[in-house]
């Protein structure tokens, strides 16, 4: 008790009890599904604008990824930065696939221009961009300073996403 009454709980915080974001951080999908079936909102989004399903993508944990999927997770709501959990998954190539397979938008760009592809190529994931390509991403989309994903990886010199994208180019011409 302080002079001004009573001492209130802060209403954000669960007292002991785990939120659905702490469960797919710790990667606990039994947990996770346990928040859900009680009621816990698969499209709660931070003040960020990041969604669960982005965390999920970002842990990389697909059983909770397709859980957050099957109970009705948005594909392709957007954090503030103009990114969705397509983008945040541009590091692992399952949870790609996962995402690509149930509509996510594989061409969105987010506020730099940048779409997932671009991510990948940045960050050497080749696994991610074969995905991606067999998925029907464009590895010729501009961002916002003009680079694709093709010129990214041919200024890093990355020879194996250059020939993979050159690969489905050919695939292409069938």
């Amino acid at each position: 008790m302080s002079d001004y009454g009573p001492v209130l709980p802060d209403p954000t915080y669960d007292l002991g009890e785990y939120t659905l974001e702490e469960a797919i951080m710790q990667s606990n999908a039994t947990l996770a599904a346990n928040l859900i079936s009680g009621g816990a909102n698969v499209n709660e989004t931070n003040s960020k604008g990041e969604t669960l399903l982005m965390l999920a993508a970002s842990v990389g944990n697909e059983s909770i990824l397709r859980l957050l999927i099957n109970k009705g997770a948005k594909l392709n709501s957007v954090d503030r930065n103009g990114q969705t959990a397509m983008h945040w998954a541009a590091i692992d190539d399952e949870t790609t696939r996962i995402l690509a397979e149930h509509g996510a938008d594989v061409n969105r760009r987010d506020k730099n221009g940048k779409t997932p592809m671009h991510l990948a190529v940045e960050d050497d994931e080749r696994a991610v961009v074969h995905v991606l390509l067999e998925n029907s991403a464009d590895p010729d989309r501009k961002d916002n300073k003009g680079r694709t994903p093709r010129g990214l990886a041919k200024k890093y010199g990355n020879k194996k996403i250059l020939r993979l994208i050159e690969a489905f180019d050919d695939d292409d011409e069938e």
